[in-house]
């Protein structure tokens, strides 16, 4: 069990904590398949004339009885106690298991997850991360109310109007927001946007950051809106979820009204989406060993030690 398995990580439950499930229920499975049987040993035994017959136990079986003049030498065999069960505890313990998260949800957050299993599915985990693979999301907002976390579990600080609101006026505040975070996008690479580099970059891709930098949107648009209720989809890089949730709080404001978030949901990862996630309730070993098949597959085409982390092709 070695590679790259998608999972679906629940709301109001950390990672920490949706690792920790999973690889108890991998555990689990691993030791609920058949062990290895028991080693019989030989076990050789004098009986005295008089004494009590022992070959009756269960875990013995006689093989031969010699008498010798002074009683009876029995030859028996009978299981190992060395690699018993309740001696050498269970097969697979959680930590057996290692695990390394190629994408970061935040505890509010839910949908997609990435996980590295074993060596060979950390080390892909940790190039994946590293190469800063162009993440979706679909963002949840309800205008009229503005709280001290920006999420709606926070304290309500205040009540706004939002009934003049229509879809057009947050599509032409999110063009501009999209056109402003893509000019971040070349200052990150310190490539100026009216360059012959800059030119030859956008070219090839989207263009990253080699670097940690700030959360760069790469596109933004408003797909349902019902007010005071509204979703947005946002692509983005180094975007966690506290970003997310001050980008509706933002966007309220410029409205002129308030906004809170109340849903986050990671739809896609680079080549990973969301029908691939495994929900909890198939984090099973069959399950998971049939998700890294396909994941295999589609890593199958790209050279993660080799492709330019200035340039992404998703």
């Amino acid at each position: 069990m070695n590679g790259i398995t998608c999972i679906y990580k629940q709301q109001s439950v950390t990672l920490g904590n949706t690792l920790k499930i999973f690889r108890t229920k991998l555990c689990q499975d691993l030791n609920s398949m058949e062990r290895i049987p028991q080693r019989s040993i030989v076990d050789v035994r004098r009986r005295a004339e008089g004494e009590c017959d022992t070959t009756t136990q269960k875990d013995s079986s006689l093989v031969a009885e010699i008498p010798d003049g002074r009683g009876t030498i029995q030859i028996l065999t009978r299981k190992s106690y060395a690699d018993h069960p309740l001696i050498v505890g269970p097969g697979y313990v959680p930590e057996d298991i290692k695990l390394f998260y190629a994408s970061l949800l935040g505890k509010e957050s839910s949908g997609l997850a990435i996980l590295g299993v074993n060596r060979k599915g950390v080390s892909d985990a940790q190039l994946i991360r590293h190469n800063k693979w162009l993440s979706t999301y679909s963002v949840h907002g309800e205008l009229g109310k503005l709280t001290n976390t920006s999420f709606h579990t926070g304290k309500l600080l205040e009540k706004a109007k939002f009934h003049k609101i229509e879809k057009h006026m947050i599509d032409k505040i999110l063009g501009k927001v999209q056109a402003t975070h893509q000019r971040m996008a070349f200052d990150a690479v310190g490539v100026p946007m009216s360059s012959d580099r800059a030119f030859e970059l956008a070219s090839k891709g989207l263009v990253r950051p080699q670097t940690e930098s700030a959360p760069i949107v790469y596109s933004t648009k408003c797909v349902k809106f019902k007010p005071p209720h509204f979703e947005l989809e946002i692509s983005a890089i180094n975007a966690t979820e506290e970003f997310l949730w001050q980008f509706v709080h933002e966007l309220g404001l410029r409205l002129h009204s308030g906004a809170v978030c109340t849903k986050v949901i990671c739809t896609k990862i680079g080549p990973f989406d969301l029908d691939l996630a495994l929900l909890p309730k198939h984090w099973d070993l069959e399950c998971v060993i049939d998700n890294m098949n396909q994941t295999s597959k589609i890593l199958k085409g790209i050279n993660l030690t080799e492709r330019d982390p200035m340039v992404g092709e998703f």
